[in-house]
């Protein structure tokens, strides 16, 4: 796998209250985290478009395209 190039960091919060997330999973294929308490969660990866994917058991999940 090449050397990651970027950093990428990804907020999870609840869209009823704003309230941060912890633990939700963050996939970025082939790229994966877990928020921690504050709801964040950080990625090294390779410069290129993704979609990232977070979901958590009684949340609904989220995906979104990066650039």
């Amino acid at each position: 796998m090449p050397t990651p190039q970027v950093r990428v960091t990804i907020e999870a919060v609840s869209k009823e209250t704003g309230a941060p997330i912890s633990g939700a999973n963050v996939v970025m294929h082939p790229y994966r985290a877990r928020t921690d308490a504050s709801g964040t969660a950080t990625l090294k990866a390779v410069k290129g478009g993704y979609t990232i994917m977070v979901s958590k058991p009684t949340y609904d999940p989220m995906s979104t395209r990066s650039c």
